[in-house]
This record gives C-alpha cells, structure tokens and sequence, in this order.
C-alpha cells in the first residue's frame, strides 16, 4: 500500500497507481476507500475499463445499485470482458431486471463457453422468463462441465418437468 501511496505522491495522475491501491483497499474490504481510488482514477482516465470493472465490484460489495452503471461501461468498453458482463448480469437479475440480465447472460455464454456459472445463472434467468426448454439447455451445459452439479441437476429436473 505504501510503494502505491508513494507513486501517487511523486504522480498524482497516475491511472495505474490508483487502480492498484484500490485493489490492495479492497482486498482488505476498505471499500469506501477502494471507492475512493477507482474514482480517482477515472477522473484521470475515464475510459479506463480496468478501474470502471473495479469500481463495479466495490460498489457491489459495498450493496450500492451504481455497480451497474460501472459493469455497464467495462463491458461497452471493452465488449469481450465477460467477467463484467456476468457481474452486469447478475446485479442486474439481482434488481430484478432479469430480461437485460439475459443480454449480458447469453454474452458470457458465448465469450466463455466453458464457465459453468455463467450457463446455470443463464439458465435460471431463462426459467424466470418462463423459458424452460431454452433453461433446459443452459442447465444441461453446466452438467456437461460440472457433472456433479446438484443443483443444476434439480433445477433440469424441474425446467423439464414445466416445459
């Protein structure tokens, strides 16, 4: 934290400097602070994917609704980031804004089509729209890479059973 501090001293407008001290900041769950340096860092750069992604992340962690705006600008900035568009799609199915979360879902799905959590919260957004044959098939993904996934095993169970 300290070499981090240091470089901002000697170079206030350092992007990289005030992503990193955020990181160190979060790691130790100081999120107001983490916050405070990802902000700083878009005020320099505000098309800096890496800090608006960061800055996501802490907001989400601190319960605050803004993550989404920030997850929103990583993923439009840099569109092959799925781990913004999943953490997009989840705040989003988490306000309950589950049609935009199937967007970023069906994105992740396609960006990283070997990411077991990006097909069952696919697919449990999808059951949440009463689309059980296509739930079906995210679910059956998830086994594919996650056999022993118990809960994806339920949750096929049922979007067969209701199809």
């Amino acid at each position: 934290e300290g070499l981090y501090r240091e470089a901002i001293r000697l170079e206030s407008n350092s992007v990289a400097a005030h992503v990193n001290l955020g990181k160190v900041l979060a790691a130790r769950r100081d999120w107001t602070n983490a916050i405070g340096q990802y902000r700083a860092a878009l005020d320099i750069q505000p098309e800096n994917w890496i800090a608006h992604y960061n800055l996501g992340n802490a907001l989400s962690a601190f319960g605050s609704d803004e993550a989404v705006t920030h997850y929103a600008e990583a993923a439009r900035l840099k569109p092959d980031f799925a781990e913004a568009r999943y953490n997009l799609a989840l705040t989003l199915a988490k306000q309950g804004r589950n049609r935009e979360a199937l967007t970023h879902f069906s994105a992740v799905v396609r960006l990283q089509p070997d990411f077991a959590d990006g097909h069952f919260n696919y697919g449990v957004a999808l059951a949440k729209e009463h689309r059980f044959h296509d739930a079906a098939d995210q679910f059956e993904a998830t086994l594919k890479l996650e056999p022993g996934n118990e809960l994806a095993r339920k949750f096929l169970e049922q979007a067969r059973a209701t199809q």
